[in-house]
């Protein structure tokens, strides 16, 4: 199936090479009239790789900040008014599980989170004044971290519209969404499927950027938020894919009740009680 989007690819007017061996020896990253980076790779890895770096050289403080949340972080940067989300990624252990979901990953997929992790370190070692330097290192986990937390943060936000639902309050404010359109070849002049993408997201969030690589890997797409390895909506040579911001039913939170001291808690399972061990996190 053949589709059109609205990213723009045009001739390469300046090109540079990321300073890093490894990875950074095997990429091309030019830059078109409108700065959008085009990454041209001997790997996908090493697209990745290119990528990230040009985008560290363009919104490094957003790729940074986008990882307080994820990572239990926030309050380090915001004070007291980021304890409530810390609290909870520490509850739910989101920073171990996202060390156990990478090692999991297949070795192709973890080579990505390495190279998108070594790009951000090599920035930083060229630009030691860049960023609030809360991390000693980024590592490859942090992007799986940041993974669960976009589910969390959804869930949190639905459960607290269904509370407010049961509480007798109003809906405020407008709907938010987002919107797609697939029009098919039989419905368009010139025959060809269109894909009419519009993810409501402010244009200062958005980041175009087009990855290549000698491995088959030739996507171009936006990638926003300071978030994400490859383009979340987009396309390649052959077809195009959206993302419209929804809250598909992928996380469960459960309210515990609980009862006892510091030090022995315990919370209703059923028509018992479980202990529930502590564990200090500084």
């Amino acid at each position: 199936m053949a589709a059109v989007v609205a990213f723009g690819f045009s001739t390469a007017c300046q090109s540079v090479r990321a300073p890093e061996a490894g990875w950074a020896s095997q990429v091309i990253i030019h830059r078109d009239e409108y700065g959008v980076p085009h990454a041209e790779a001997r790997t996908d890895a090493a697209a990745v790789y290119g990528v990230m770096y040009a985008r560290a050289e363009d919104e490094f403080d957003k790729l940074e900040r986008a990882l307080f949340l994820p990572l239990g972080r926030n309050a380090e940067v915001l004070g007291e008014a980021g304890i409530p989300w810390d609290r909870l990624v520490h509850a739910l252990e989101i920073p171990r599980r996202a060390q156990e979901s990478y090692r999991a990953l297949p070795a192709d997929v973890r080579a990505l989170c390495d190279a998108g992790a070594a790009a951000l370190n090599r920035y930083r070692a060229d630009h030691p004044e860049a960023g609030v330097h809360l991390f000693g290192r980024f590592e490859p986990w942090h992007f799986v971290a940041q993974s669960y937390s976009w589910h969390l943060f959804q869930a949190a936000q639905a459960l607290r519209q269904e509370l407010g639902a049961a509480a007798g309050m109003g809906d405020f404010g407008m709907p938010q969404g987002s919107n797609a359109w697939a029009i098919a070849p039989a419905r368009t002049r010139r025959g060809h499927a269109l894909l009419l993408i519009n993810p409501h997201l402010p244009l200062d969030e958005v980041y175009e950027a087009h990855w290549m690589s000698d491995e088959g890997l030739n996507v171009s797409g936006a990638a926003p938020f300071g978030r994400n390895l490859l383009p979340i909506y987009g396309h390649n040579g052959d077809l195009a894919w959206a993302l419209t911001v929804n809250r598909p039913d992928v996380v469960d939170l459960f309210a515990l009740i609980c009862a006892g001291e510091e030090g022995a808690m315990r919370h209703r399972w059923n028509q018992g009680w479980r202990e529930m061990p502590e564990r200090r996190v500084t």
